[in-house]
């Protein structure tokens, strides 16, 4: 019997969510981070894109990004909007 992980590379991805859960206690939590930094380690070693989801604080931001994640979602980069105001970010291509 196989394993849960062991048949992984059977399936096609190229990104890695990272749970708001995981966030939100990485700063409280040196488990938590432990955790992260080996999930991201290992990501990054199998070259997928890694999203962090639910960074609401800066030091979450920082976190992730020494981390190596290429992508966040979450209040700290921008607040629920409509598409339209979304639409025109992105065409605008409004950077941080």
């Amino acid at each position: 019997m196989e394993t849960d992980l062991s048949y992984l590379h059977r399936f096609p991805f190229y990104k890695l969510k990272i749970d708001r859960a995981f966030v939100s206690n990485i700063a409280k939590d040196i488990a938590s981070k432990r955790l992260v930094n080996v999930i991201a380690s290992s990501a990054i070693d199998m070259e997928l894109d890694i999203v962090a989801e639910g960074i609401e604080e800066r030091q979450e931001f920082g976190t992730f990004t020494g981390f190596g994640c290429h992508y966040g979602q979450g209040f700290f980069m921008a607040r629920l909007c409509p598409i339209s105001k979304n639409i025109e970010l992105n065409e605008n291509k409004t950077t941080w």
